[in-house]
């Protein structure tokens, strides 16, 4: 469904405003009663990103299951081993690339900046050197 081509995307936007108003309300104990969350205007924006964001992921669940309705197939577990291998294979990919390059930095380190998040992100792109070990 290409989400991650181009910025500008509701999948994408609703992503990073859930990922931004759990990052507000960890930091707001008073937020924590989702009855008080619930009546902020963070609360309701996260509410409507969350429900867009359901309906992208039921959109996209339907294609794990065959076009054919003959053909069908029962799937009980989580597709947690698949996220697992995913994981391990980008993990091997990093040190192949740690194992033959050097990685450095264009950017000095006052330049390279960071906003917290569930995941800690760059504020913008970081740039990178890669020579032959």
């Amino acid at each position: 469904m290409n989400f991650q081509i181009g910025g500008n995307c509701d999948y994408s936007n609703a992503l990073h405003e859930i990922e931004g108003a759990v990052m507000y309300r960890a930091l707001r104990p008073w937020l924590y009663p989702d009855i008080i969350f619930n009546l902020t205007t963070v609360g309701k924006k996260f509410k409507s990103n969350v429900r867009l964001f359901r309906g992208f992921s039921k959109k996209e669940t339907l294609r794990l299951y065959p076009v054919i309705p003959v053909i069908t197939r029962v799937n009980d577990q989580e597709f947690k081993v698949c996220q697992k291998f995913a994981m391990m294979e980008a993990k091997t990919i990093l040190a192949c690339i740690l194992a033959h390059f050097r990685v450095k930095s264009l950017d000095t380190q006052d330049k390279v900046l960071f906003y917290p998040n569930i995941t800690l992100r760059n504020v913008y792109p970081m740039r990178l050197s890669f020579e032959l070990r």
